[in-house]
């Protein structure tokens, strides 16, 4: 009897014991989780998964607040939708987590990209999946199956424990014991942990946090190696910017079903220290290392706010090479080596074809393409005009960091033009500018996320290209009227700053350029303690100089002499600012001075007379204080001249090899001249551009950007080009009796040019010429054709015009008349001269009608014989089609020269008619015009690239 009672006391202290205990285990732990102070972290979970998601419960175990009102601190993108641009918009500052989104996305273009962006990891396109058994097809996407099917032609018939790995486009079936052994292994530091899931083959120069590897057998190895796949990958990046801190999780290790209840600190203990896990789910490497990775992450975060430490610090600046100014010189130090520094450079404005200025490209691989090319040419510097898209740095960043020798870059931050009344210090005015300097300073570090707008560049800025900064450019070519108009509103007002300064006989407008320097500079230093060097921008047309050249005598001062910019005006701290100089653009053939000052004539060269020498020379004796580059100067290849030079450096008309050798012989002036660089206007043709001599008619002007217009200079200044395939002709005439001297006739069109091929029955030359009259337009096409142009064939080819057509003279309505009366179209290039009473230099004229006579290389010849072959092919500006991407000419009954743009009437036609005239006989032909709005492309390297190469490799 004693011995049950004392089993029975026994038990029931045990129960009560176990009982308390249980309850003590539960209770107290539950009360000291409520007790806790709730996190100082927001959480936002951006995206659904398509596996479930444990980050809710690891938020309420760590007592973080969920976002749904609040600013969220810890992001975590972990489904198909995470990447829009209103859930980026929130990543400035936080602490962001992706898990496995390379393979949920990769069937949108736009996200992969942004996801590069992000990241910066390189995604072979190949990712996998571990399965329980490979005949359970109801767990295995059926487009893999029918993939396979489809790539091999064999049944699905694999059955047993594997992995299945696919790109889309193949795909690899791994059995176990057959083609791997064991099983999916995640080693993190000392631990080494069975895995089951979904993973993703990447690479990435990122700081590597663990490692999924796959043990395979020989013919697992022979199907990775096939498909170029590595057997080891990394399982966790980190991912340092200055605008946020990343992790990637290549694995969806946070995708596991937790069943347990309870949101408190024991239970991951308890999860982590288990004994054994359940198999085919994700629960050991859940609890002994995606958890507490995660946790980390939580506590350091959250450690920073409460001690009041910024959640994402910039990170020290870390440069390999340092520029300063000493007097005239720009100075390199690298390690303990300061040596001279000159700048060989390049412009890059990157309006592609069909593309305004400010529609950047986005992708990052045309940029890489660039740096290449350029830097093959041995060029060590780019120079941009405004801040370019994201992809634009990271290209830069990923080309310099993967290439001994870096292209350094010139960030040019470009006011907006036209400000009121002309006066640059207005107080709106200047608020926008320094907001677009701030943008810019904190975009060069890759620490600013862009609001979106209209006409400049915006976005996410994450990649730091700093240590590639040799310096900002500030300003723009200010117009004089602009000098004019701040220095008499502003009368008296001078700056002094902490890096810049007002000298004696500075102007206001000379102020405001140092101010804004100083603005520059003052960002750079307190947000990052970094001393890039300064310029201002200027060019010929306000230099201090004196052009008596200019001045006509009429009393009015001239426009290329009316205003002044003077860096010598103005002063630097020296103990604060590395460096300061001078960019300006200087052309051989404008402005009028350039050629006219009979003192540049004095000016000799290895190869004669040479007045832009002669300007450098004088330009540089006045600028004592600092180093000056020049910014811009190059030579156009257009098919046509705009402006002429004595010294044959003109405005177009020139070949590619001529392009090269000119610009080398200024290049040679620069440095002789003792400038600090020089920078070739500019890497690619840009058909957005436009001269005085084509603006007015092309029209209308916004659709200009849709067709290349290979008379205009400015769109032909690149050493890049380019071009179109040659036009798929359409036969419109074909007569093979023996008496047909003319045997087929085809006119075609691309975005360059009307062409015309014409085949005789024995030969086609010069010595037996053909004429086309050509009608662009007709009232009614029932009546004989008005004729516009006539093309008389030879050994000099015309394209004469109808008197009453003669766009140069301000002529735009034909009426019937013989073609003995068709004119040349004459265009004047160089205004005369006239100073006080005496022409200094008389009107230059050219004669468009014409045509050169040869193979058409690139923008050069118009006209080819071959055997019994003609090819002719005319560009559109010559024929008044004003815009032939939509078939407009210029048709307008009054007669005046245009003085803007869109001012003269159009017409849209259908169809042209041709009429081919030889001894005496005609064919009357009418070929229907093409329209456009897209257009295909290709890029070709002039022949002066590689000619500039050779040179400046060989300096």
């Amino acid at each position: 009897m004693l011995k049950m009672r004392f089993f029975y006391y026994l038990t029931i202290f045990i129960v009560i014991f176990v009982t308390a205990g249980l309850v003590f285990c539960v209770v107290f732990p539950a009360i000291q989780f409520n007790k806790q102070p709730t996190g100082s972290l927001v959480l936002e979970e951006l995206g659904s998964s398509a596996s479930p998601s444990s980050i809710k419960w690891i938020a309420n175990s760590n007592k973080l607040t969920n976002s749904e009102n609040e600013l969220a601190n810890l992001l975590v993108f972990n489904g198909k939708d995470s990447l829009s641009q209103e859930k980026l918009s929130k990543i400035n500052g936080n602490i962001l987590i992706f898990e496995q989104l390379y393979s949920q996305v990769s069937d949108s273009p736009q996200d992969m990209e942004e996801l590069n962006y992000l990241t910066g990891i390189n995604y072979s396109g190949f990712s996998g999946a571990t399965y329980e058994d490979l005949n359970d097809i109801t767990n295995i996407p059926e487009k893999i199956i029918q993939l396979y099917i489809a790539n091999t032609g064999n049944p699905w018939g694999f059955f047993g424990e594997g992995i299945i790995i696919t790109d889309g486009k193949a795909v690899l079936v791994l059995r176990r014991g057959i083609e791997y052994k064991g099983s999916v292994k995640l080693h993190v530091d000392d631990l080494d942990m069975n895995y089951q899931g979904i993973f993703e083959i990447t690479d990435s120069t990122n700081e590597k946090k663990g490692e999924i590897s796959i043990n395979l057998l020989k013919s697992g190895k022979e199907m990775f190696a096939a498909a170029g796949l590595p057997s080891a990958f990394p399982a966790l990046y980190k991912i340092n910017r200055n605008l946020y801190e990343a992790y990637y999780f290549t694995g969806n290790f946070g995708s596991y079903e937790i069943d347990v209840p309870f949101n408190y600190s024991i239970m991951p203990f308890l999860m982590k220290n288990k004994m054994i896990y359940t198999r085919f789910t994700n629960e050991e490497v859940f609890w002994r290392w995606y958890y507490p990775t995660i946790e980390k992450i939580i506590t350091s975060s959250e450690e920073k706010i409460d001690t009041n430490k910024t959640l994402v610090s910039v990170k020290p600046l870390e440069k390999e090479y340092f520029f300063s100014t000493q007097d005239q010189e720009i100075l390199q130090t690298n390690s303990t080596i300061t040596k001279l520094f000159y700048i060989k450079g390049i412009n890059l404005g990157p309006a592609l074809p069909g593309k305004y200025f400010t529609e950047f490209p986005q992708e990052k691989d045309i940029y890489l393409k660039w740096f290449t090319s350029i830097s093959n040419m041995n060029v060590n510097t780019i120079r941009i005009y405004t801040l370019l898209p994201p992809t634009f740095y990271q290209a830069l960043y990923d080309f310099n960091n993967d290439n001994p020798d870096p292209l350094f870059l010139l960030q040019e931050i470009w006011p907006e033009e036209n400000p009121k009344d002309l006066n640059l210090l207005d107080e709106d005015y200047n608020r926008v500018f320094h907001q677009e300097i701030e943008y810019v300073v904190n975009a060069i570090h890759g620490n600013i996320q862009i609001p979106q707008r209209d006409f400049r560049a915006f976005g996410i800025y994450a990649y730091d290209v700093s240590p590639f900064l040799l310096g900002y450019l500030v300003g723009r070519e200010i117009e004089p009227d602009e000098v004019l108009a701040t220095d008499e509103l502003n009368k008296g007002y001078s700056f002094t700053g902490d890096y810049l300064h007002s000298l004696p006989g500075i102007t206001p407008t000379e102020s405001w350029l140092a101010e804004s320097c100083d603005f520059a500079l003052t960002l750079e230093e307190e947000l990052y303690n970094n001393r890039p060097l300064v310029a201002i921008v200027s060019w010929p047309t306000l230099d201090p100089l004196s052009h008596p050249g200019e001045w006509t005598g009429d009393g009015s001062p001239p426009y290329q002499d009316k205003a002044i910019v003077n860096i010598n005006h103005i002063g630097i701290n020296q103990e604060k600012v590395a460096g300061f100089f001078g960019a300006y653009h200087v052309y051989p053939n404008y402005p009028d001075f350039m050629n006219n000052e009979t003192t540049y004539a004095n000016y000799r060269d290895s190869q004669g007379t040479f007045r832009y020498g002669g300007y450098l020379q004088e330009f540089m004796q006045q600028h004592s204080k600092y180093p000056a580059v020049i910014a811009e100067f190059g030579i156009s290849t257009s098919s046509v001249t705009a402006h002429y030079n004595p010294d044959g450096l003109n405005h177009g008309g020139l070949d590619e090899t001529q392009q090269a050798s000119d610009i080398i012989r200024m290049a040679e002036a620069i440095a002789n001249e003792k400038y600090s660089g020089a920078i070739i206007f500019e890497w690619m043709d840009e058909w957005a551009k436009k001269t005085w001599t084509t603006e007015y008619y092309m029209i209308p002007y916004d659709n200009h950007i849709y067709w290349h217009n290979v008379l205009d200079p400015e769109q032909n200044y690149g050493l890049l080009a380019y071009e179109v395939d040659e036009p798929q002709m359409v036969e419109v005439y074909s007569e093979t009796k023996a008496n047909s001297a003319i045997q087929h006739i085809a006119i075609g069109q691309n975005v360059e040019y009307l062409e015309f091929e014409i085949r005789c029955k024995v030969t086609c030359d010069a010595l037996d010429p053909l004429s086309l009259a050509i009608s662009t337009y007709s009232d009614n096409l029932e009546k004989e054709p008005v004729y516009e142009f006539l093309l008389q064939l030879g050994n000099n080819p015309l394209l004469l015009i109808n008197p009453d057509y003669n766009w140069m003279e301000g002529k735009y309505a034909s009426t019937s008349t013989g073609f003995s009366n068709f004119e040349p179209m004459i265009q004047i290039t160089n205004a005369s001269v006239v100073v006080d009473n005496e022409m200094i230099t008389p009107e230059i004229w050219q004669n468009l009608s014409e045509l050169r006579v040869g193979k058409f290389n690139n923008n050069e010849n118009q006209v080819y014989y071959e055997r019994n072959k003609i090819k002719i092919r005319i560009p559109y500006g010559l024929m008044a089609i004003s815009d032939p991407s939509t078939r407009t000419i210029l048709y307008d009954e009054k007669s005046f020269i245009p003085t803007a743009i869109d001012q003269i009437l159009t017409r849209q036609i259908d169809s042209i008619d041709v009429q081919v005239i030889q001894d005496n006989k005609s064919i009357s032909i009418r070929y229907p015009m093409i329209i456009w709005d897209t257009i295909q492309y290709k890029d070709r390297l002039k022949d002066g690239y590689y000619l500039l190469a050779e040179y400046f490799g060989n300096e």
